[in-house]
């Protein structure tokens, strides 16, 4: 039977969205958990405040080659065994960044989900950045920016921005960096992009599918339990008086503000330098000796905020 009446709609399904579970870890992680448990299958999403808007002047696509780079080795393993761990537990991996932050994806099958959540959190929390990999993705962008402006509908996209923004915003250049940015950039770059952005308290970890709020919140505890953690924060904003924190007396010692999670803040007549150390790890500025090795020295000369990570 042929006919040119459309069939008529059926009746609408019914759907009900997850109840989502939003909580915040003791490491300033947010967590966000959907669970859905009709397949075996569980979607971890870790977004990070990461994204172009963020790149230094002069640097910009260093967000963009960051995200690109950051899956090509770790302490343990280089780029190549890393993506062979993934593929051994049935998943892969992928990683970008936008304008607004960077993400790290993955989807596995329940079972395998332990092992990959390591894996995932050994990949974001240690990343190595070889110098092959930075120049090789480099290069990509570079080779794609001349393929561009080839192509009247791409140039004319890049251009739009250009005209549109202030040579001032960020926004009047590509997310990814133009040729003489880009051109630039050197692992160096990579890497104090990644330990000025990537940390626990810039980072959101999304997860929907087959798992508990429970298990899930375990799994990403103990995957990045220390990364980027700030454990103590010292800040003797308005103390005024020169002493070394270790000799201050008890009067003067409770001017001190110690708080697991504190946002650093900072006023023109109160400058606040924010250093961050790794445990063995020391940094020197002009008046301010500051070390982290059992101890913890800082002059106060101008106001100091020190802020020690996880051991």
């Amino acid at each position: 039977m042929v006919t040119s009446l459309r069939p008529k709609p059926g009746p609408p399904r019914s759907y009900h969205f997850p109840d989502f579970h939003d909580q915040m870890l003791p490491s300033g992680i947010r967590l966000v958990l959907a669970p859905v448990a009709k397949l075996p299958v569980v979607t971890i999403l870790v977004v990070i405040d990461a994204g172009s808007t963020n790149d230094p002047e002069g640097r910009e696509g260093v967000a963009a080659l960051t995200a690109g780079t950051l899956l090509e080795g770790s302490e343990r393993f280089d780029g190549a065994e890393l993506a062979e761990k993934f593929e051994q537990l049935g998943t892969s991996v992928e990683s970008g960044a936008d304008w607004d932050g960077a993400f790290i994806k993955i989807t596995v099958l329940s079972d395998q989900l332990e092992e990959a959540t390591k894996l995932l959190g050994e990949a974001i929390s240690s990343p190595v950045f070889p110098e092959r990999e930075v120049e090789r993705a480099k290069a990509e962008r570079l080779a794609e920016i001349l393929q561009l402006e080839t192509e009247p509908r791409g140039l004319a996209d890049e251009k739009f921005s250009e005209f549109l923004y202030t040579p001032e915003s960020r926004y009047s250049k590509p997310d990814e960096g133009n040729t003489e940015s880009v051109s630039a950039l050197s692992r160096k770059d990579v890497l104090e992009f990644y330990k000025s952005r990537y940390r626990a308290g810039s980072t959101t970890v999304i997860i929907a599918g087959d798992v508990s709020t429970d298990e899930a919140r375990a799994l990403i505890a103990r995957a990045l339990d220390t990364w980027g953690r700030l454990d103590i924060v010292i800040n003797n904003a308005g103390f005024g008086r020169p002493r070394m924190v270790f000799n201050l007396s008890d009067e003067e010692s409770a001017l001190v503000f110690l708080n697991l999670a504190a946002t650093p803040t900072a006023q023109s007549d109160y400058p606040v330098i924010r250093i961050a150390l790794q445990p063995g790890e020391g940094f020197w500025l002009p008046r301010i000796p500051i070390a982290h090795d059992g101890d913890t020295r800082g002059r106060t000369e101008v106001d100091v905020q020190l802020v020690l990570r996880g051991e």
